[in-house]
């Protein structure tokens, strides 16, 4: 059931305005001053975005990264992994009364007085029509989880929502409400759109009203997004006027730039350009961990990858002990499921299938292969035909070109002749990859390394990516265990972490068993913040989460 009730436009502004505090946590508020400073910050950015409507997808850091600076939502996620109010004014907990004991209903207070850079006032009816359109079908939303959960959305007055749930869904705040990629949209624009037609909407390019601190000026495709301070932002002054994200699909292009010190910030630069950058005058380099994990997704659709024990031979043909050594510098910790070290949910227990192409041979072979030749110059046969395998990721990474080159020379070795294939990541990811959900062969791939970084809760990405009851979000391989699936909806409908620890580590022992992705790595993340201050690290976020606080140095 839906309940929306209208909100008169004459609502009163308050005198007082909500302010983030450095660190993204509450503080006294009051109206923020016009920008103090002038300039330019340019941040450069390897891939380009698909869509800077912050419900829409497809899914990318890069995405984020520009949303992150246009708009806000009701909480975010600190650098410590905390997850603070934004547009809301608390947390809502069971302790504070903001969640009920059952964990279904949710009452948000939001903060008054704001403003979209238009002018128009921010309140609930921007966070109803968030979840209006997200939870449509014909919006091409970036995710449906949560939003799909919601059984009555109520409006209690212009600054207070009411939320029930289905069921139990513990990560629903986290998911749904804490990121710039879905965000808050504003409803005085897309109130005049309909559902069908929101994603073809010019407001996907050019954003006429955001809520962040800047707002949009232009995107010139393949080349840059201009964004400048909002006049209307509620937060800390804007130090820097202007931010250009140029777009520098190539690493070594970004680490030229920061070279030339023509750019600014350089967000997750590749492990080999580390030492480089160090010596750049006037850089400050961020080295630290990150809740990443680096995978390969199969394509299920390819009949070959039917049994686990194919899946487990194919992981043990890989070497990703030299991939750590020779690209990561020793740098990375392996993985055998989808928790990182930095969760509070991960399994030390759970270990990593050793690097043994002659067993990875031998179990191939017991599944009905046939090694032609000697080893390790011979050919895999599966009913008379030699196997072959298309593996995409993104184009313009050294690493992961670097990588790719080991994982095919390993694969070669147990007869598979593997084609390489790189994409730019809006291609990557808004058509490529999701072929392989829907089982089209137009992006024609089998395997498809790509990185996912866990959110604030545990449980999100892993679910996206893994379960499989109805082929959900970024579940690009189609992988589908009815165990699994299980699993997750049982982690998710308890509410302590004390109380879903032990399910996740149930979940990690599955994953190893049924090996649905080759997992590899949990890597660093390397920024650098070149003849500016007010850069924070945020491996979960992305960099501009605090960009309010950027500031040339004079």
């Amino acid at each position: 059931m839906l309940t929306r009730r209208v909100i008169p436009r004459t609502v009163a502004m308050l005198a007082g305005v909500g302010l983030l505090a450095a660190g993204c946590s509450a503080a006294t508020p009051k109206a923020a001053p016009p920008s103090a400073h002038q300039g330019v910050i340019v941040d450069a950015l390897a891939g380009e975005p698909g869509t800077l409507n912050p419900i829409l997808g497809p899914s990318s850091f890069f995405t984020r990264i520009v949303t992150n600076a246009l708009f806000s939502n009701l909480f975010t996620v600190t650098p410590a992994g905390n997850l603070v109010p934004v547009l809301a004014t608390t947390v809502p907990t069971v302790a504070n009364g903001g969640i009920s004991t059952n964990g279904l209903v949710y009452t948000i207070h939001l903060r008054q007085g704001l403003k979209w850079s238009d002018g128009a006032p921010f309140t609930a009816e921007d966070v109803w029509e968030t979840y209006h359109l997200a939870s449509n079908s014909q919006v091409n939303a970036v995710l449906r989880s949560g939003f799909s959960d919601i059984k009555q959305f109520q409006i209690l007055n212009p600054y207070t929502v009411r939320i029930t749930l289905a069921q139990p869904f513990a990560p629903f705040l986290s998911m749904d409400w804490a990121t710039s990629q879905p965000g808050i949209i504003p409803w005085h624009i897309f109130k005049n759109i309909p559902p069908g037609k929101v994603n073809t909407a010019a407001y996907n390019h050019d954003p006429t009203a955001t809520l962040g601190p800047y707002e949009f000026v232009s995107w010139i495709p393949g080349t840059s997004i201009t964004v400048k301070a909002n006049p209307h932002w509620w937060g800390p002054p804007v130090k820097t006027k202007t931010i250009k994200f140029e777009i520098m699909p190539n690493q070594n292009s970004i680490l030229l730039a920061a070279q030339a010190r023509s750019i600014n910030v350089y967000w997750s630069a590749p492990i080999e350009q580390l030492a480089q950058l160090r010596k750049i005058a006037g850089a400050h380099v961020f080295v630290v961990k990150s809740p990443t994990w680096n995978h390969i997704d199969f394509n299920m659709h390819n009949p070959l990858f039917g049994s686990a024990q194919v899946r487990i031979a194919l992981a043990m043909a890989l070497d990703r002990p030299a991939v750590l050594k020779h690209i990561w510098d020793g740098a990375g910790t392996l993985m055998a499921a989808d928790q990182p070290p930095t969760s509070w949910a991960y399994d030390p227990h759970v270990t990593p299938y050793p690097y043994n192409p002659r067993k990875a041979l031998s179990m191939l072979e017991a599944q009905g292969f046939r090694y032609v030749g000697s080893y390790p110059s011979g050919t895999l046969e599966k009913n008379g035909t030699p196997v072959t395998l298309t593996f995409v990721s993104v184009a313009g990474v050294p690493a992961v070109q670097a990588e790719e080159r080991i994982y095919q020379a390993n694969l070669r070795a147990v007869g598979i002749a593997v084609t390489l294939k790189n994409y730019p990541v809006a291609t990557l990811f808004g058509s490529v990859l999701p072929d392989g959900r829907i089982g089209s062969q137009s992006g024609g791939w089998d395997l498809g390394e790509f990185t996912w970084t866990n959110r604030y809760d545990p449980g999100v990405v892993s679910a996206f990516n893994l379960a499989g009851s109805s082929i959900p979000d970024d579940n690009f391989g189609a992988f589908r265990s009815h165990r699994l699936d299980q699993l997750f909806r049982e982690e998710q409908s308890l509410v302590t972490n004390s109380q879903r620890r032990p399910i996740f580590w149930q979940i990690q022992v599955l994953e190893k068993q049924l090996e649905p992705d080759i997992f590899l790595y949990s890597e660093p993340q390397i920024d650098a913040a070149i003849n500016m201050t007010g850069y924070q690290p945020n491996a979960i976020e992305g960099d501009t989460w605090n960009c309010y606080e950027w500031q040339l140095r004079s």
